[in-house]
C-alpha cells in the first residue's frame, strides 16, 4: 500500500531473511555468520528446521515464524539488507525486497544475478560457508552509504506487471 514508509538507508536497522526453513535454503550458514558478526538478524518463515535453527541462533537473531503481508513489507522497508543464501530460479523474495528499496546480500548463483549489481543493489558472497556470508555482510557495510533506494526500486520495477504487459504488447506489435 502507498502508506508504507520506506526508510532511507541510514535509518534502517538489522538484516532480514525470508525463507522456508529447509536445508536447501542454507539458513544455518547465515545464522552461524551472524552469530560471529554479532549483528541483528530477523528470519521470517516456517519449516522443518525451525527447532534446530532456534537452538543455534544467539540472542540477536530472531526467528519470527510466519508474518502477514503488512508486517513483511514493513520488515523489508526497514531492514538494512535482505540475506539470500540459496540458489533460486526466480527469487520473488528478492524482488519484494528490491521493491521496498532494500539491497540484497546474496549467494552468487541463480537468478539473483539478473538483478544484482554489486555496490548498487547489494553484494554477493561466493561460497555457502559462514565466513563467506560474513565477508559479504562486511563488504555491504563498507558500501552502505552508496545504496540508492530509488535506484534499487527502479530495478524491481523492470519486473512489474505493467512493464511485462508493455513488453508483450511491443513483442506482438513487432
Amino acid at each position: 500500500s502507498s502508506d508504507l514508509k520506506i526508510l532511507p538507508p541510514r535509518e534502517r536497522k538489522g538484516f532480514l531473511m525470508v525463507s522456508r526453513l529447509t536445508a536447501s535454503k542454507h539458513i544455518e550458514v547465515v545464522i552461524e555468520a551472524f552469530n560471529k558478526l554479532k549483528l541483528p538478524l530477523i528470519i521470517v518463515g516456517t519449516g522443518p528446521m525451525e527447532k534446530s535453527l532456534r537452538r543455534i541462533a544467539e540472542r540477536h537473531i530472531c526467528l519470527l515464524g510466519e508474518v502477514d503481508d503488512v508486517k513483511l513489507r514493513e520488515l523489508y522497508a526497514t531492514s538494512q539488507a535482505l540475506i539470500q543464501a540459496s540458489e533460486e530460479d526466480f527469487g520473488l523474495v528478492t524482488l519484494e525486497a528490491l521493491a521496498c528499496g532494500t539491497p540484497i546480500i546474496a549467494y552468487s548463483q541463480g537468478a539473483v544475478r539478473e538483478v544484482m549489481e554489486p555496490g548498487k543493489t547489494g553484494e554477493f558472497f561466493h561460497d555457502l560457508i559462514p565466513e563467506a556470508v560474513a565477508d559479504g555482510v562486511r563488504k555491504f557495510l563498507e558500501h552502505s552509504t552508496q545504496y540508492d533506494t530509488d535506484y534499487i526500486q527502479s530495478v524491481a520495477m523492470t519486473f512489474s506487471r505493467s512493464r511485462f504487459e508493455q513488453n508483450i504488447q511491443q513483442f506482438v506489435n513487432d
